[in-house]
């Protein structure tokens, strides 16, 4: 059964959602911040037209599977 409060929904551009749980509400928020930071770096390397550096971090099979978020969007505090 599922807590409200642990769930994530991501609506794409073609309106379909998508829906995640995480293990408790702190592991959403954690989540949904590390998302917008992603975003927010990711746009920022559009906007100032830095196409090397934005497919260096997040378009090459080097960095999928460690990628530059990847090791805090697993780890949760177990405090």
């Amino acid at each position: 059964k599922s807590k409200l409060n642990s769930l994530l929904l991501v609506r794409s551009s073609l309106g379909e959602d998508y829906y995640f749980e995480a293990s408790c509400s702190q592991e959403r928020d954690r989540i949904v911040h590390l998302w917008k930071m992603t975003t927010a770096r990711l746009v920022s390397h559009a906007v100032i037209g830095n196409s090397d550096m934005m497919v260096s971090e997040f378009f090459n099979e080097y960095n999928v599977s460690g990628g530059l978020y990847a090791s805090a969007l697993v780890t949760t505090d177990d405090g």
